[in-house]
């Protein structure tokens, strides 16, 4: 495609890739650091612009077996997501050491997508909408905002992690069927 360039990784060490151009030794040495923990599986992948952070360089991917985990978000700005009909916050994080400087990464689902589709109408989902452009479909009861967990209790309880910057309300939603 014209104009795009396709960035490859680098492998700085047996479990640390790099997509940064530029990274100072202090953050490869934490980078390389971080890569030999136990729990990374399989390999800690560093973004453009990563830099040395507390605990963890800024701009890194650190995978596990059952969560990713985003390093920057604890210590630098993040965003946590609502649903497709709620807020979502730009954040910065607090450093909570306790919690390892993560934070939420958004509302997260409580009702399955099947329970959903049976549980909610499109009648509700319109409801719920109002307000908000979006394609008026059956294809999007499983997203109802209903099916995930109150935002504003996420970050009632994130308080002690997070600082809110800025409250993101939805005026549209695009979504693919």
């Amino acid at each position: 495609m014209a104009g795009f360039r396709l960035m490859t990784a680098q492998q700085l060490a047996p479990r640390l890739l790099s997509w940064a151009s530029i990274l100072d030794e202090k953050a490869r040495e934490q980078a390389i650091t971080t890569s030999g923990m136990p729990f990374v599986h399989p390999h800690v992948a560093l973004m453009p612009g990563a830099h040395l952070g507390k605990g963890a360089t800024v701009g890194s991917v650190i995978p596990t077996l059952g969560a990713i985990i985003p390093a920057a978000v604890g210590v630098a700005p993040g965003l946590i997501l609502g649903s497709m009909g709620t807020a979502s916050y730009v954040v910065v994080g607090k450093g909570n050491r306790e919690s390892l400087n993560s934070s939420p990464h958004g509302a997260g689902r409580n009702r399955s997508r099947s329970a959903a589709r049976r549980l909610f109408t499109r009648a509700q989902l319109r409801d719920a909408m109002k307000g908000i452009e979006y394609r008026d479909t059956d294809a999007f009861i499983d997203e109802i905002p209903a099916a995930y967990k109150d935002i504003d209790q996420v970050m009632s309880d994130a308080a002690d992690l997070v600082e809110v910057r800025h409250t993101l309300r939805q005026i549209v939603n695009v979504k693919g069927d």
